[in-house]
């Protein structure tokens, strides 16, 4: 299972450094724009279609793995630090199993949406220019899929009591008495 959990840590790191470049293309794509703005007065073109249907949904989907192996997720515990640990983590692996499903749901129906909007060709017009947005719906999948396999990763860990190849992605290793502890 650690060789497993290996593996799918070198595929989120690479998933997070694509997610990292398109970050600093679209910072680079954005100042060009601006600067092509100010000296000719005439923006780049597709600028807008080319940051909002690929840099923003790179950066928004794909680094969804990342934050799932690093427990990094906003989560609200108003009544669950109330409960004894044993149950706050049985708590926190039944939601792992629900938001394993909705994931692998997304990744299902977003594939499809994918392939309906590549038979069609999908494009925007911008400045005159056509620009291709459908290959930018295949990142939504790939990014619901890799955060699902995190989950079930994740969750053979929880059933199955082995060690995990993410790291300490258990935030129940470092409790001692019910309360985390400040690294």
């Amino acid at each position: 299972m650690r060789a497993i959990g290996q593996l799918l840590s070198t595929a989120i790191l690479v998933l997070t450094v694509f997610a990292g470049a398109a970050i600093f293309m679209m910072m680079l794509h954005i100042s060009a724009d601006v600067a092509a703005r100010y000296f000719t007065g005439r923006p780049l073109p597709a600028t807008i279609a080319i940051v909002s249907n690929y840099y923003m949904v790179i950066a928004t989907f794909i680094p969804l793995a990342l934050c799932q192996a690093r427990d990094m997720h906003i989560s609200v515990e108003v009544v669950m630090q109330l409960f004894p640990q044993r149950a706050q983590r049985h708590a926190y692996n039944l939601a792992r199993i629900y938001s394993a499903a909705v994931f692998a749901l997304l990744t299902y129906t977003s594939w499809g949406q994918a392939e309906v909007k590549r038979s069609a060709g999908t494009y925007v017009m911008e400045l005159g220019f056509k620009v291709p947005i459908w290959p930018g719906y295949y990142l939504l999948p790939i990014g619901f899929g890799a955060i699902s396999l995190v989950l079930i990763y994740q969750l053979a860990i929880y059933f199955g009591g082995a060690k995990s190849g993410l790291g300490d992605t258990d935030p129940w290793a470092n409790r001692k008495n019910d309360q985390f502890e400040l690294v």
